[in-house]
């Protein structure tokens, strides 16, 4: 699969999840989206240390706990990073 093609499949799954009719939770959840895309995408430490092989499933899933408390996001964008992590 295309990383084109993924995304978009991702991208409609989490608008189906947040509710396509409720403009303002998928307002609020696109602004998350775009926080963790800015956060991680940015920083180049993060983004190999979520690329690693030899990171286990504990240590990034401890990281994005740390990152969902710090960031304040709610348990839908969490999840989300989680499945893309």
């Amino acid at each position: 699969m295309k990383p084109v093609a993924a995304a978009g499949r991702y991208a409609r799954a989490l608008a189906e999840i947040a509710g396509e009719k409720d403009a303002q939770a998928l307002a609020a959840l696109a602004v998350e989206v775009d926080l963790l895309a800015a956060t991680i995408g940015t920083d180049a430490a993060l983004v190999r240390f979520f690329d690693s092989p030899t990171m286990g499933d504990r240590e990034k899933q401890a990281a994005i706990a740390t990152l969902a408390e710090q960031a304040r996001l709610s348990d839908i964008a969490r999840r989300f990073l989680t499945v893309v992590v």
